[in-house]
């Protein structure tokens, strides 16, 4: 993860009503854990696992990810695949994700 991408996870933290209670140390901390996890044997399955695992922000999760990658800027076909992995591993109902991918779009094609 670059600077730019840090700067926009802690931009979304502070605006989204969820996480404004979370200080920037708290985000920088999760941050630096992901990225550990990540770099480890099967980090990216690890990270699912601990993703699936938090049930009660499942669609959250989904959101604050889409909400990323579209304000970017880019959405790479990667990242369309990660969010597909996501979907399917958080279970999300197609029509729930399909609102969401639309609203998230929404948005972004607002802010620009």
């Amino acid at each position: 993860m670059d600077e730019a991408d840090a700067l926009l996870i802690a931009e979304i933290s502070a605006t989204t009503r969820g996480l404004k209670k979370l200080s920037a140390n708290k985000i920088a901390s999760a941050q630096e854990t992901a990225q550990a996890i990540l770099g480890g044997a099967d980090g990216f399955e690890t990270l699912l696992e601990m993703i699936e695992a938090s049930a009660p922000k499942r669609t959250l999760l989904y959101v604050l990810s889409a909400e990323l990658i579209v304000r970017r800027g880019r959405v790479s076909p990667a990242e369309m695949r990660l969010l597909d992995i996501l979907a399917e591993r958080l279970r999300l109902p197609p029509l729930t994700r399909a609102a969401i991918d639309t609203a998230t779009r929404i948005r972004f094609s607002a802010l620009v």
